[in-house]
């Protein structure tokens, strides 16, 4: 899970996101950088739909405590 919000991030830089979803190129380099270092092959509808939950994921939690400041 790390390593594929890493990957997704090494692609952000790149410029290979437009708006919310990445390119084709974008996925292609997280794809196959994937595979490179896990050796394991996923392929693009696998990691998108694992991209996709964990930002779904990420939305629950910053409604829940994103905003919270007493968790201190």
């Amino acid at each position: 899970m790390k390593l594929l919000l890493k990957l997704c991030l090494e692609q952000i830089t790149k410029g290979e996101r437009l708006g919310s979803s990445f390119t084709k190129v974008g996925w292609k380099g997280i794809q196959s950088k994937f595979t490179q270092l896990t050796r394991r092959t996923y392929n693009k509808v696998q990691l998108k739909n694992k991209y996709d939950n964990l930002r779904k994921d990420w939305r629950v939690w910053y409604k829940l405590f994103g905003k919270e400041t007493d968790l201190g």
